[in-house]
C-alpha cells in the first residue's frame, strides 16, 4: 500500500480501489440476478436436453419426410449459437471456442441417449449438430443487427 510522508494512503491507492468498486457495482447492475445473466442461453440448453431425453417410443410420429429429425437437430443448435453469440458476445469472442464448445455440448446429449429407451447415438445427428451450429454462429451477427434496429 503506497503512503505519503505524513503515513496517509495516496490518493492512487484509493482510486484504483474506487474503480474496482464501481466495476463490481455495474457488473452487478447490469444484471441484477447474475444467475439470469446467461438465461437465454441455459434455457436453450435445457430445452435440446429434455428433447433429446424423450423415450424413443414416446416421440410423435411427426416425419413428415425422412430426415425431419435432422432439420430439428439442426435448428436446436442454431438456435443454442445464436444465443451463445448474443450472450456471450465481445470483442474477444472467439467463434472456434464456441464452436468447440457446442460440439461437446452435441457429443454429451449423443451420449445420453444411449441410456434412454428407444434412442440411440447417431453420427448423423451429430453431423446435423455442427450444420446448426455453424449455421447459427454465421447468421447470428445478421440477426441481432435486424432484431437492434
Amino acid at each position: 500500500m503506497e503512503h505519503d510522508k505524513l503515513g496517509n494512503r495516496s490518493k492512487t491507492t484509493s482510486l484504483k480501489k474506487s474503480k474496482n468498486l464501481r466495476a463490481v457495482r455495474n457488473t452487478i447492475t447490469d444484471c441484477p440476478f447474475l444467475f439470469m445473466k446467461y438465461l437465454f442461453t441455459a434455457s436453450i440448453s435445457i430445452v435440446i436436453l429434455i428433447v433429446v431425453l424423450i423415450p424413443g417410443n414416446n416421440l410423435p410420429d411427426v416425419n413428415p419426410f425422412i430426415g425431419f429429425d435432422k432439420i430439428v437437430h439442426i435448428g436446436l443448435f442454431g438456435a443454442w449459437a445464436l444465443a451463445v453469440y448474443y450472450e456471450f458476445r465481445k470483442p474477444e469472442f472467439n467463434l472456434f471456442l464456441a464452436f468447440v464448445v457446442g460440439i461437446s455440448f452435441s457429443l454429451f446429449t449423443e451420449a445420453l441417449q444411449l441410456f434412454v429407451e428407444a434412442r440411440s447415438f447417431d453420427m448423423y445427428d451429430l453431423f446435423a449438430d455442427a450444420a446448426g451450429l455453424i449455421i447459427g454462429l454465421t447468421v447470428s451477427p445478421y440477426v441481432l443487427q435486424i432484431f437492434k434496429k
